[in-house]
């Protein structure tokens, strides 16, 4: 599998119940991981937390360095 990069802003539905299978089936069987990054915010959007196996968050604070948070996305 080649590597993909998806961009987005991180408000987007929940993805076709096709899709979300197929990306479970690659999970599984080619050990597909799907990472999110929230730059800014806190929370990410149901169809992101959706398709993500590993959500990162960056807080950006003024005059300090940036912040990062990673977690395991719960589905």
């Amino acid at each position: 599998m080649r590597p993909q990069l998806l961009i987005t802003d991180g408000q987007f539905k929940v993805p076709a119940q096709e899709l979300l299978d197929e990306l479970q089936r690659a999970q599984w069987e080619l050990g597909l991981e799907v990472h999110g990054l929230l730059v800014g915010v806190e929370d990410a959007s149901e169809g992101l937390r959706s398709i993500s196996t590993h959500i990162h968050t960056v807080q950006l604070h003024s005059n300090a360095p940036a912040t990062v948070r990673s977690s395991t996305a719960s589905r």
